[in-house]
């Protein structure tokens, strides 16, 4: 058989076919996500946070687990609700006033969920949804009592969020300009005479932790997401600008650069697409608030689009990657998620129905408009 003979040939289709799928990312679902696992920890001995309010819990006399917590906000007021026991293995009933936290509210049912041995509190509405949830942040104190307030340990997860799902990725001027935020430590590159890599802090607006960030030479930069034009097209953009300290607000200067987002530093090999966390952790409230409206659409997609999902509009971010293969004969389901993807599917769809008009709780007044705390719209 000559060689133009086997390229014609079935056995040289099929060679084709076993080399795409041998990939691993050319397989719709074939990625591998966190398992279910038993949870088998003493709650009260950590600190709970949904990235926007942390708890600590202790247990009552009659078996309940009280959470009392406090907000990023310095002057919210402080938060608390008790975890009831509902009768199934290992189910509660949230109990108190109102919101319990971000999302959640009195008479939600909640359960401790574990994958690969990570910990979560996981908050379901009256139609078994997923809507909030809560992780561990750090373990207890020693020396903490119940009136402990761990706001530290809150402003230090909000920072983390803040640098990694917030900023970290690459950014480019029209002029080449590139600017670089680290994704495991607040470092930036390319922002300063010489281009070097320097570390920076968040500023801070009443105490509350803002998009604001301050350089060791004194120097401040408003640091925010936008949209740029581009000739005909537009992109995605990442906009600085110089800030300076009026009393207790940062105030915009002029504009440093305007760039657009060349590639954002969340990539894992196990898991394939630019938004990859939805398929390894569940999300937060704290961690949604990092991305608008239209980027938390896009983790939506991107999650079932792992599975071969069809979309009722093109979605040029997704379909022009390599892994994404269309599937032609059914839609993607909750089944064909797994456990895990299952919640954050939930998550960002209560998201996108109930969040879209809320500010980013970090944003400096002079980024929002004057946005006040005033202003802070409950979901539910």
């Amino acid at each position: 058989m000559n060689a133009i003979h086997f390229l014609l040939s079935p056995l040289a289709v099929l060679l084709v076919v076993l080399a795409r799928c041998d990939d691993g990312n050319e397989v719709p679902g074939r990625h591998r996500t966190p398992e279910p696992t038993a949870v088998r920890i003493d709650p009260t001995a950590h600190i709970w946070s949904d990235g926007y309010y942390a708890f600590v819990v202790s247990r009552t006399d009659g078996g309940a687990l009280r959470f009392r917590g406090i907000s990023c906000r310095k002057r919210e007021a402080e938060v608390s609700f008790q975890l009831v026991p509902d009768g199934r293995d290992g189910a509660y009933r949230i109990e108190g006033r109102g919101r319990a936290f971000k999302n959640a509210r009195s008479g939600d049912a909640i359960r401790f969920e574990g994958f690969d041995g990570t910990a979560y509190l996981v908050a379901r509405d009256e139609r078994g949804r997923a809507c909030a949830a809560l992780e561990i942040i750090a373990p207890r104190p020693a020396s903490a009592g119940d009136g402990y307030r761990p706001y530290e340990e809150l402003i230090r997860t909000v920072e983390r969020h803040m640098a990694y799902y917030y900023l970290s990725g690459e950014y480019r001027t029209d002029e080449g300009r590139t600017i670089r935020f680290s994704p495991d430590r607040q470092a930036v590159s390319g922002l300063t005479a010489g281009g070097g890599e320097v570390a920076y802090t968040f500023a801070r607006e009443g105490g509350n932790p803002v998009n604001v960030i301050l350089l060791p030479d004194g120097s401040a930069y408003h640091v925010f997401k936008g949209s740029i034009s581009r000739g005909l097209n537009k992109c995605d953009a990442l906009i600085i600008r110089r800030a300076t300290r009026r009393g207790d607000r940062w105030v915009d200067g002029d504009t440093v650069a305007s760039l657009c987002t060349i590639r954002r530093y969340f990539e894992t090999e196990s898991v394939p697409g630019t938004y990859p966390f939805p398929s390894t952790r569940i999300l937060t409230y704290g961690i949604m608030q990092q991305f608008c409206f239209e980027e938390a659409k896009l983790l939506n997609f991107e999650l079932t689009a792992r599975y071969g999902a069809r979309f009722p509009y093109p979605v040029r971010e997704i379909e022009n990657q390599r892994w994404y293969q269309r599937m032609k004969k059914r839609d993607v389901t909750q089944n064909d998620l797994s456990p895990l993807e299952r919640i954050n599917n939930d998550l960002l769809r209560w998201d996108q129905e109930h969040g879209s008009k809320r500010p980013y709780p970090w944003e400096s007044s002079e980024g929002n408009g004057g946005w006040r705390e005033s202003d802070i719209q409950d979901l539910r």
